[in-house]
């Protein structure tokens, strides 16, 4: 058993990350020159189509430039040093979701991809149609252990959590929040491994990993390790997070080449099984392509439309030589970038930060508050969007009350729901504390609920 904890990730005991306080921090009056900073960058790496090696390059200095400002500048200079660590996550979590169309390459315009983009983007069509092939895989083809192949509610209810968090990854924006997303769901593989006290938990992760994924079969896996790999920074990949994430990268490497030597089942099953699969795939493509004809004899249609449009109407139409003024109007705004900023720095953050709240504040891994309704002359305050999102955060914090207590069923429901609060809601460290606090207690061992039929109907 030592060794085996030798060869499992250590579970790090990371403070809370509250982007809210960030960006309550970056509006006051005294951090204008951060803000302006702040927007003189954005606009101008939006100015340009920059080669992935480049975006790298020029966020990375950007952030190495910004910080020691951020430190020199209140209210950051009068935070702790775990205090600016959350600072700095803010500005990183603000910056590629801005940025995130030009940087994640599912998200570029076709016209904007370069090279590494599209190879992302190929990568990510080869993994899909190796998921679909795979999608009959089961945990006796994988030769998972019979604890898992034959548990009923627990061993259900922990996959079923892991498939969830890992398809949570394509709602966020941020490096840091699709990492939470890989870390969320190895941490409940290891928390089921541990809770069916599975021998050498170690090495029976992978191969329920590489179950999940093809369960769960998420869209873009490729192109959000590379995006995480690139973006997220590099001493925040170490340990646990750095672990998981080669994981998961294991657990790709493995599907891609994935054949039938790698899987315990029979020639005449294994052969029904891709026949029917490569069947999907056929039809699959065969209606792609039907949908991209019919969608070029639409665009055909509508450009002969706009040509006679145009023809008809250029009379009126303004000339060339006319625009021009406009156009050295607009020359002369952008050489004068960062003074107009700091005269509009106010109106203009009023509209960027309720912009970022609405693309990150409904995603649990970056910040979330306690579960209680607020108070009366709160809640008159609140928009109709933030109670909303709050009501959203509350009935997360039920289910996934309902979910641990059904995975650790000598746990209160009570006792959990606490320490899913105490945890702010963050899945993977409460299935660690749970953990803890099952192994601590002087109960019997655990014992399985009564057996009931999967949701999906599907074996393990």
């Amino acid at each position: 058993m030592e060794t085996e904890r030798q060869r499992l990730p250590e579970p790090e005991d990371e403070k809370p990350f509250d982007f809210q306080r960030f960006l309550d921090q970056l509006r006051h009056k005294s951090a204008d020159s951060i803000a302006r900073y702040l927007r003189s960058f954005l606009a101008e790496f939006s100015r340009s189509t920059w080669p992935v090696g480049d975006q790298v390059r020029i966020i990375n200095d950007f952030l190495n430039f910004i910080y020691p400002k951020m430190r020199q500048t209140k209210p950051f200079s009068t935070l702790s040093d775990a205090e600016f660590d959350n600072a700095k996550e803010g500005m990183e979590k603000l910056i590629m979701s801005r940025l995130y169309t030009q940087t994640f390459s599912p998200a570029i315009a076709p016209s904007k991809l370069d090279p590494s983009h599209e190879e992302d983007l190929l990568r990510d069509k080869i993994i899909d149609e190796k998921l679909l092939l795979w999608s009959w895989i089961k945990g006796e083809h994988l030769d998972l252990d019979k604890e898992i192949l034959n548990s009923s509610t627990i061993g259900k209810r922990f996959i079923g959590l892991a498939k969830k968090e890992l398809a949570k990854i394509n709602n966020y924006r941020a490096p840091r929040d699709k990492l939470i997303c890989i870390l969320n769901c190895c941490k409940v593989i290891f928390g089921m491994l541990r809770q069916l006290k599975i021998e050498g938990s170690a090495d029976k992760f992978l191969p329920v990993l590489i179950l999940i994924v093809i369960r769960t079969a998420p869209e873009h896996l490729n192109s959000n390790i590379q995006y995480i790999m690139r973006f997220r920074s590099p001493d925040r990949l170490n340990g646990e997070a750095g672990y998981y994430l080669s994981s998961l990268q294991g657990a790709i490497s493995f599907i891609e080449a994935l054949d039938r030597s790698s899987l315990t089942i029979s020639d005449e099953d294994y052969e029904k099984n891709v026949e029917q699969c490569v069947a999907k795939l056929a039809e699959r493509d065969k209606r792609y392509h039907n949908h991209t004809r019919s969608r070029k004899s639409s665009n055909a249609s509508l450009s002969d439309l706009k040509s006679r449009s145009r023809n008809n109407s250029s009379a009126s139409l303004p000339s060339a030589r006319s625009l021009t003024p406009t156009l050295l109007d607009s020359a002369a705004n952008i050489s004068s970038l960062v003074t107009s900023f700091k005269s509009m720095t106010t109106k203009l953050w009023d509209f960027d930060t309720s912009s970022a709240i609405n693309t990150t504040t409904d995603h649990y891994p970056s910040s979330r508050t306690t579960p209680k309704q607020p108070a009366m002359s709160e809640e008159q305050e609140l928009t109709p969007t933030m109670l909303r999102i709050h009501e959203l955060e509350q009935e997360e914090h039920k289910q996934a009350t309902i979910s641990l207590q059904e995975m650790f069923p000598v746990l209160s429901e009570s006792t959990i729901s606490d320490i899913l609060v105490q945890k702010q809601d963050r899945i993977g460290e409460a299935v660690d504390a749970c953990l803890s606090l099952v192994a601590t207690s002087s109960q019997e061992p655990l014992q399985e609920r009564a057996s009931t039929p999967s949701r999906d109907g599907q074996g393990i």
